[in-house]
């Protein structure tokens, strides 16, 4: 027996910041786990650190997938702190440090699950444990979770993120866009003899959100159920943030999970106070809801961005952009079923399902036809968040739904 709070207490241990998601000391700790209990596994890797993990038990044609990202985010600035993030410490039924929720948690419970369901031999068909290196960049430059996506072709994936009571069956969509502007260097007090390239980067980012809330005006849902779904989503995310009274009400009416919402998440101008800046940077992030195309973002960015280079008073040019479709997995799908009553059968209620206004790798499974469901221990608030912690009994209830919807998915002879 492989305890999952003693698994997610070390995982947890482990400095897996993305950049660089060196990964590899805490997969020689699960193959440790795995090698004692006699599983196979298999490494891979297109780069020297960031290393993917895979095992597979059982046996037949049915295969579901285990599913965690190991990365976390950087934990930015330390002082705010008030455990060090990388020295697990449990307090008060709670785990904190770094990635305890966004997801070792639920990779632990998995873990321990796998283990576990490696010693039944009635399982009628195959578990894949998948542990991935490189979520929160989504693999920008290999693209190697596609390729073992579609060589491990699989029937369902169960996904470990973070959403509280939920059970999340979809997701928007996502585009990143990198902006480079070029300016006219000059003394600072004689800003009129120089192009100001900062100046140039916020006046075309004010002009791209202009517009996107203008195509926000424009989207409509005609399907209840859609609606429904939706704003059951956008409700069940203010009560995780705790938000009340008006926060709760503005939360809900600004309705993020069926609106495009964009974030500037790094913005840089210049390198001395006393110089016009003849160079800036800016990254971009849009989020995108279920039936719209973030093509249509990407082509509006190329347009403004050509504009402000034709002017001939500085430049404006796209250095990258990747995006990911929304995606939906239908309710009724054997894997959001088999979670679903797992749920119901250990914590005596039923899960709610909801669209997640995050983006995960399940874009990917999803778009190469593969059902899609996301349980895990912990809230979303709680995600990327300084002081990050996750419950103990929850990690403990999340193995027990890891192995009971498994059981019920892949059928026991």
């Amino acid at each position: 027996m492989e305890d999952e709070v003693e698994i997610a207490k070390k995982l947890v241990s482990f400095d897996t910041q993305n950049p660089p998601s060196n990964t590899i000391l805490l997969l020689k700790y699960v193959c440790s786990i795995l090698k004692r209990n006699r599983i196979s596994y298999r490494l891979m890797s297109k780069k020297r650190n960031m290393v993917y993990l895979i095992s597979e038990i059982g046996r037949g044609s049915k295969r579901l997938v285990l599913y965690g990202h190991i990365d976390v985010v950087p934990v930015g600035d330390l002082s705010r702190w008030k455990t060090k993030p990388f020295s697990p410490v449990a307090k008060g039924g709670m785990l904190y440090g770094r990635g305890a929720a966004d997801m070792k948690g639920a990779c632990a419970g998995m873990i321990s699950a796998f283990v576990e369901l490696a010693q039944d031999r009635r399982l009628k068909g195959r578990i894949q444990l998948l542990l991935c290196p490189d979520e929160e960049n989504y693999d920008i430059k290999d693209k190697l979770l596609l390729k073992i996506i579609k060589k491990y072709k699989a029937d369902a994936c169960l996904m470990g993120e973070p959403h509280l009571d939920h059970v999340i069956i979809g997701e928007k969509g996502e585009l990143w866009v990198m902006l480079a502007a070029r300016g006219i260097g000059a003394h600072g007090s004689t800003p009129a003899a120089g192009v100001d390239a900062g100046l140039i980067l916020d006046s075309a980012i004010h002009e791209i959100r202009n517009e996107i809330d203008r195509f926000n005006k424009s989207i409509t849902q005609n399907s209840q159920y859609l609606k429904k779904l939706f704003y059951d989503s956008d409700s069940c995310m203010a009560e995780e943030f705790e938000l009340k009274n008006d926060r709760f009400r503005k939360f809900v009416e600004a309705r993020p999970t069926s609106r495009i919402t964009m974030n500037v998440g790094y913005l840089k101008s210049g390198h001395n106070i006393n110089i016009v800046p003849d160079a800036a940077e800016a990254h971009i992030s849009f989020m995108v809801p279920y039936g719209f195309d973030y093509r249509k973002i990407l082509h509006l960015v190329n347009k403004i961005v050509k504009r402000y280079t034709k002017s001939g008073n500085g430049s404006i040019k796209i250095t990258y952009s990747d995006g990911t479709d929304p995606a939906l997995t239908d309710p009724d799908a054997g894997i959001v079923s088999s979670v679903a009553r797992a749920y119901t059968s250990v914590k005596k209620k039923k899960p709610r399902l909801v669209f997640d206004t995050g983006v995960s790798d399940a874009v990917f499974y999803r778009k190469a036809g593969v059902d899609t469901a996301s349980y895990g221990p912990g809230a979303f608030s709680q995600a990327h968040q300084y002081n990050e912690r996750v419950s103990i009994k929850e990690i403990r209830i999340a193995k027990r739904i890891y192995k009971q919807a498994a059981i019920d998915f892949l059928g026991v002879e």
